[in-house]
Parts: C-alpha cells; structure tokens; sequence
C-alpha cells in the first residue's frame, strides 16, 4: 500500500508490474528517468515491433487520453512529459514519434522541444496545439502541426503519417495537418 503523499500507476495492462512514484515536487531526483526507462523496457514488452511515441503534454487529462487512443492503435507510448525536462529525460529512448504541444507548464517551450528531438534524437515531431499560429514559420527538424482538438482516430493517422514520414513516404497526409518547409513542397510535387 502507497505511504500518504505518494501514489501507484501501472505500467502496462499486459503485466503486474506496478512502482511507486513521488509526488512532482521530486521530480528532479532522477527517479522518474528510472521509471520512464522501465516503462519502456515494459511496453516494449508488450509490443515488440511497434513504433515508439513521446507525448509532450500538459494537460494530464489529454496526455492520458493520447497514451490510451496511441496503445489502441498499436503504438508504443515511451512516456508523458508535461516540460522541458522530463521531454529530455524521456529523449533518451530516442522515439520514433513525439506528439508535442506548445505551452507547457514551464512556458512556450514546446517548439524549442520539438527542435531538440527532431534534430538532436532524429524524431519525428508533430505538434498538436491550440495555437498552430505560433508555429507559422515552422519548426526546424518538425514534420507539421496539427490543431487541437483532434478526434481519436486522427490521432492514429496522424502517427501513422509520422511514421511513413520517417521512411520517407509523405503521400497522402491526413486532413488537419499544416506540413512545414519543403516537405509542403515534397508533397505538393508529388
């Protein structure tokens, strides 16, 4: 049973495996590194063959939603991050995918974040925000943005797109995503 303060999270419908987390206050510690690790050695378990995606987000209630409609379409969510650091903690598993918003709790970091992974850790970043206007130049190293909300099977598509992407196959984007730079112009050639 979890001392007061401290609460227990699953870490994949498929095993027992259950840790127990600190409240955010010791999110510096280094033990949310430990159990993002885990929870990816987990769901990789799970899913062996699956691509990996990095939900940058928030607003719990969304990320969770995301995570559940991401494992529904077979994907392998390595993690929530809700700022700046735990995005970096969770780049280490170098996801295929990140889903990133715009404003985090730490401020408008998302496009710095976004950057980080596409350029440093070669993901594929899609960003998923209410405010697509503060992304009108692009983003250096992001496939395109998406305006939240998106319905749950767009979700879907649009990982699935992400994924193609990565192979280079960039027919077909799904309604609602704005591509950026020359991969509008890959397309629109295409």
């Amino acid at each position: 049973m979890a001392r007061r303060g401290h609460y227990r999270r699953v870490l994949s419908d498929t095993t027992h495996v259950v840790a127990t987390m600190r409240p955010k206050t010791h999110h510096l510690c280094g033990n949310r590194a430990r159990l993002a690790a885990l929870r990816f050695v987990d769901m990789s378990i799970a899913y062996p063959s699956s691509p990996t995606v990095l939900i940058v987000e928030d607003e719990m209630l969304v990320a969770i939603d995301l995570e559940a409609s991401l494992e529904e379409h077979g994907y392998r969510p390595v993690g929530i991050a809700a700022d700046m650091i735990g995005a970096m903690e969770l780049a280490v598993v170098r996801p295929d995918v990140a889903l990133v918003d715009c404003n985090l709790r730490d401020g408008p970091t998302g496009p710095m974040i976004g950057r980080l992974l596409g350029c440093n850790y070669g993901t594929t970043v899609i960003f998923l925000t209410a405010n697509p206007n503060l992304l009108s130049d692009g983003i250096e190293g992001a496939l395109g943005v998406v305006s939240k909300p998106c319905g749950y099977e767009s979700v879907g598509r649009i990982v699935e797109f992400a994924v193609r992407a990565r192979a280079g196959d960039l027919s077909a984007p799904p309604l609602g995503i704005r591509l950026f730079g020359d991969r509008r112009e890959m397309v629109a050639s295409a």
